[in-house]
């Protein structure tokens, strides 16, 4: 694959313009997001279920596609990182992290539709291709984790993942969700409550990576600026 035809070749024009724009500018992007990913539930609420009937906020529902399309705003972000050959195998982590992310959020199409087992193949697929490509590049890879766990994005990436993966679940317990509504018990209130956490934690992860991404083109121009400076001053004039 060349630099040319990379898919991050897609995505670094909206970098660049949110970068151009300045941290006021982000700010008001990602709070105007968060309020419309708000107003997502919503949309459900009138929507007949395609999957199971009389069950609200389920596979189907439009929280969880757009759990799935911040998945893949995330990944095309990251795979900008590409285009930059000494955070290639970063960014090449972060997308298989992604991807696999994405895999195990369409677990339910995936053995419906593939056949019972399917994500569990593909995520087992993902780990392996993961390892093979990276193994070569393994030191260079340690070095530069270094760069991405001292940004601030790297904090906020951490931070929505800890909402899905542990807030989200704990939160959305079957069990407490009995008590609370004792003998009224509704699931479609608490697929709701947990959906909607999950797709906030979406939310920060995804403003986690754009921030980080940011940060690291940023690093990677400051590299190449002062290597060009350290050249030029280096040679000695005739």
């Amino acid at each position: 694959m060349t630099t040319s035809n990379a898919p991050g070749a897609i995505f670094c024009p909206i970098i660049q313009g949110l970068k151009s724009w300045g941290t006021g500018f982000r700010l008001t992007v990602y709070f105007v997001l968060i309020g419309l990913l708000a107003l997502v539930p919503v949309l459900d609420l009138d929507r007949p279920n395609l999957l199971l009937e009389n069950q609200l906020f389920t596979e189907s529902s439009f929280v969880e596609l757009s759990q799935l399309a911040l998945l893949g705003a995330s990944l095309l972000a990251v795979s900008s990182l590409w285009r930059i050959p000494h955070y290639n195998p970063v960014g090449t982590l972060l997308a298989f992290l992604l991807a696999g992310a994405m895999v195990r959020e369409m677990d339910y199409f995936l053995d419906r539709w593939l056949f019972d087992g399917g994500w569990q193949v593909l995520l087992t697929g993902l780990l392996v291709s993961t390892t093979i490509v990276l193994w070569p590049r393994r030191h260079m890879l340690r070095q530069r984790l270094g760069d991405v766990t001292q940004t601030v994005g790297f904090g906020m990436m951490f931070s929505g993942f800890a909402v899905v993966m542990g807030f989200s679940r704990l939160f959305g317990r079957d069990s407490f969700w009995r008590e609370v509504m004792a003998g009224g018990y509704n699931r479609s209130v608490k697929n709701l409550a947990e959906e909607s956490v999950e797709l906030l934690g979406y939310a920060i992860l995804t403003i986690g990576v754009v921030e980080c991404v940011l940060a690291l083109r940023a690093a990677a121009a400051r590299e190449a600026t002062c290597g060009r400076a350290w050249s030029g001053s280096a040679k000695v004039p005739r």
